[in-house]
């Protein structure tokens, strides 16, 4: 833990990570005091921490999903529960000034289209605040088929964002679609970032 937090405060954020994840590893070899003093869930606030101060709110979240999932009845839950708190409200904080907001009336879809030239990395993540959404991110070249790169069905509101990745090999349009065809009542929202953000349109 300690080896873990220090290259964190030294922003050796690689061996962080390295550390958290062998530690989480072991797990089921702990000893019954390190269980007891709660060692894998400061492991997993360490890794919070880290992917925040990279960030990486949706690993930040994810983590500290993980950290809460251990319960109470550890020695160091208070002191991590007043940091997780703190933590919590930061990544709030990052999606309220960072994040966009996207509506999605019933039985509608909505898109972004990015036109990426070749060697451009496009980074996108999403969340929806209340029940599903479906969601699919494909890339179209000029004159090959589409490539599909995620597709999630009625994905659920997890307060996690999904994350995305890609890096065009050829010039074409990337596209985010939100769809909520199938839902003839409720509008859904959606907060969203993407990058870069030159030639970026909504349908």
């Amino acid at each position: 833990m300690c080896c873990a937090e220090l290259a964190r405060q030294t922003g050796n954020h690689t061996t962080t990570m390295q550390f958290c994840n062998n530690a989480m590893s072991i797990e089921s070899k702990l000893s019954k005091e390190a269980v007891k003093y709660g060692a894998i869930p400061m492991i997993c606030y360490t890794a919070a921490q880290s992917s925040y101060d990279q960030n990486n709110t949706g690993a930040t979240q994810l983590y500290l999903k993980r950290m809460k999932s251990y319960g109470s009845k550890f020695t160091l839950h208070l002191p991590l529960l007043f940091k997780s708190v703190v933590l919590e409200n930061a990544v709030k904080t990052v999606v309220v000034v960072e994040f966009s907001q996207l509506n999605i009336p019933p039985g509608a879809k909505r898109t972004l289209k990015l036109q990426l030239e070749v060697g451009v990395t496009a980074n996108w993540s999403w969340l929806i605040k209340k029940r599903n959404i479906s969601f699919t991110a494909v890339f179209q070249p000029a004159a090959k088929e589409e490539q599909v790169l995620q597709s999630f069905d009625m994905h659920e509101a997890d307060a996690v964002e999904t994350l995305g990745s890609f890096c065009a090999p050829e010039k074409g349009v990337l596209a985010l679609t939100w769809n909520n065809s199938f839902s003839f009542l409720r509008s859904k929202t959606i907060m969203y970032r993407i990058s870069p953000t030159e030639k970026l349109t909504i349908t």
